[in-house]
């Protein structure tokens, strides 16, 4: 009898010891050792959203649906497929697994994925973050597309889905895995209601594309601008009716003295200039496709409280130009920035010259108004670049009250911005203000002066975008240096 209990007793703690490590196995999630790869496969289920009942309820408060159109008849004949390892609070992308497999079926039989070697996971946990349907194989027509859950409030049409992604699935040794995935017919024009942004769906190139701008405060004096932009595929004038691409705001910043960028705030502020990416068009547009605006910012330690916006569209022929200038079909390699002048005398420049008259009469000097002090001792000098060469080390010659050289000044443009350098020779003379007139007319006033370059001359840059000079007018205020 005791021999029998024993023998029970053992079976029972097999059994314990048998069910626990079939439990365990059958649980291990993402184990990178298993020997086992479990197929998956995924079915393509159409929602017909224009006349489901759950879809009519969700519209009482939304107006998505007036403005899609019917679906596409094409049939699908491909998927692209994201699934990352882990549950749907996983945000590293870095291990995410992207395939391309190829679909079958028809429309009484269902859609689904072929068999693909790609699709074979070892157990674990997985999301699917992206499923997107195309009706070609080179997967450039886009016909549906599983929408995103964005969170809640949204509006997007992954509410008029029962399981919208990302979806959550385990993975078991020994099964075949089978997902159904829900999917919407897709309209570029609502490419955001997807709960994607536009670059993830859109498969047209893209183009680096570069915005710079200039604010004038109410005295009429010009500074480097802080601006935030808006984006947007299409060129209602009705902003919201159009496909909005993104929002990006530039980067502004403090010079010291030296040149150096420094935490600030000093009376030498800067501003880099945005560059994005741009799409070509993806309808084959030949006109105007999309429209931009930039919305000032406040810049207190600079021209202080500003509202002003510019908006404005662009073609592919237009962004051609900036994005190959030399016409060489090399895209990328000397871009030339959109510069915008926000609030000033003249308007705003879109033309990738804008220089209005690239042919300036030399002899025809602009009017300077600006105001200089002319203090005891000081005397005012001006200089146009259409004078012979003069001065110093090959330099146009500053000469002081009586006509002597006194230094040299040069002027030159490097990568879009102009450039004038200056040097005084000896001790007995200090530039104290300084005034410019470049080509088109523009006058800067009051203009920081000092900034050494590695000649151990002086500097003033304009930022900007700017062709080659011909006629730049300056005029210093120069004054005994004791």
């Amino acid at each position: 009898m005791n021999s029998l209990k024993n023998y029970f007793s053992i079976l029972a703690v097999l059994a314990l010891l048998l069910t626990g490590c079939s439990k365990d196995s059958a649980n291990e999630l993402n184990d990178p050792g298993s020997d086992q790869l479990i197929e998956v496969s995924f079915g393509a289920t159409l929602n017909d959203i224009l006349n489901n009942s759950r879809s009519q309820a969700i519209n009482k408060n939304h107006n998505l649906l007036e403005s899609l159109p019917a679906c596409s008849e094409d049939a699908p004949m491909m998927a692209s497929v994201i699934l990352r390892p882990g549950d749907a609070t996983n945000m590293d992308d870095s291990q995410d697994i992207e395939v391309d497999v190829e679909i079958t079926g028809n429309s009484d039989t269902g859609y689904f994925t072929v068999y693909n070697e790609d699709l074979k996971l070892p157990a674990g946990q997985y999301t699917l973050w992206a499923f997107m349907v195309y009706a070609d194989e080179a997967m450039t027509d886009l016909i549906w597309l599983a929408p995103l859950d964005d969170g809640p409030g949204g509006g997007t049409l992954s509410e008029y889905t029962e399981n919208p992604l990302p979806l959550a699935f385990n993975l078991f040794e020994g099964e075949k895995f089978y997902l159904d995935v829900e999917v919407l017919c897709f309209d570029e024009r609502n490419v955001n209601e997807y709960g994607f942004q536009f670059f993830d769906l859109m498969p047209d190139i893209v183009y680096n594309f570069c915005f710079f701008a200039n604010y004038c405060n109410d005295a009429g004096r010009d500074f480097p601008a802080s601006y935030t932009l808006d984006l947007y595929y299409g060129i209602d004038e009705d902003l919201s009716a159009n496909t909005w691409i993104l929002t990006e705001t530039n980067s502004v910043g403090y010079y010291n003295d030296l040149g150096e960028v420094v935490e600030g705030p000093t009376d030498r502020p800067f501003a880099d200039p945005l560059c994005i990416a741009i799409p070509s068009p993806v309808n084959g547009e030949t006109g105007d496709y999309l429209t931009y605006r930039l919305t000032m910012n406040d810049w207190a330690d600079a021209y202080g409280a500003a509202s002003s916006s510019v908006t404005g569209t662009l073609s592919w022929a237009e962004i051609e130009e900036y994005i190959d200038p030399d016409g060489n079909g090399i895209f990328d390699e000397n871009i030339e920035y959109l510069h915008e002048r926000i609030n000033c005398e003249g308007g705003s420049t879109t033309d990738p010259d804008p220089d209005p008259d690239p042919d300036p009469d030399p002899d025809q000097d602009p009017e300077f108004t600006c105001a200089f002090s002319l203090d005891d001792g000081c005397f005012g000098f001006d200089f146009d670049q259409s004078e012979e060469v003069g001065g110093p080390g090959g330099l146009y010659a500053i000469t002081n009250s009586i006509g002597d050289v006194i230094g040299g000044v040069t002027i030159s443009v490097v990568d879009g911005d102009v450039v004038v350098l200056y040097d005084i020779e000896g001790i007995d003379y200090l530039v104290d203000d300084i005034g410019i007139i470049i080509d088109d007319g523009r006058e800067y006033c009051d203009l920081d002066i000092g900034l050494a370059d590695a000649s151990g001359g002086n500097q003033i840059i304009f930022d900007g975008t700017y062709s080659e000079q011909e006629n730049v007018q300056i005029y210093m205020n120069i004054c005994p240096s004791n």
